[in-house]
């Protein structure tokens, strides 16, 4: 019997993690040139999916950039707990280009500001909660070897 409550309730607990939350969202990105490239987004809602089957993907065109931010509005329903993830990809050719050793050669940045010492971040290190009213996200884009 309590084998089968610790299952019910490890259950309950991980379809918490994935209850969606209407959300109007702004991602504010610092580092982007104006006019250039896109920058493509992946909201990851647990710790099993992050870097593998991102709960959504997203690309947007970079148009004006204001005081070297660009702003985009996410309106979907997002999970109440994820990480979103992003990279500029400056050249527009819609992958995000590395280096022989995979070391990223384009502008990556995490919620949180979140930043990996020999690889990405953790999903601890980048996880934010959506609470479902206005929010403002701000990711810093850095090229991870310098510009």
């Amino acid at each position: 019997m309590r084998q089968h409550v610790s299952k019910f309730l490890v259950a309950g607990f991980l379809a918490l993690q994935t209850i969606a939350v209407q959300a109007q969202v702004t991602l504010v990105f610092a580092g982007v040139a104006s006019g250039q490239g896109q920058v493509a987004i992946s909201v990851w809602d647990s710790a099993g999916s992050y870097l593998k089957r991102p709960y959504l993907a997203k690309r947007f065109s970079v148009g004006t950039v204001i005081d070297g931010e660009l702003q985009v509005l996410l309106q979907e329903p997002l999970p109440k707990f994820c990480v979103v993830s992003a990279y500029y990809d400056k050249n527009n050719n819609g992958e995000l280009d590395t280096n022989w050793l995979g070391v990223p050669l384009e502008a990556v940045g995490t919620t949180n500001d979140a930043q990996g010492k020999f690889g990405p971040p953790s999903y601890a290190a980048g996880l934010v909660e959506i609470t479902g009213g206005a929010q403002v996200l701000h990711i810093p884009l850095r090229y991870v070897l310098g510009d």
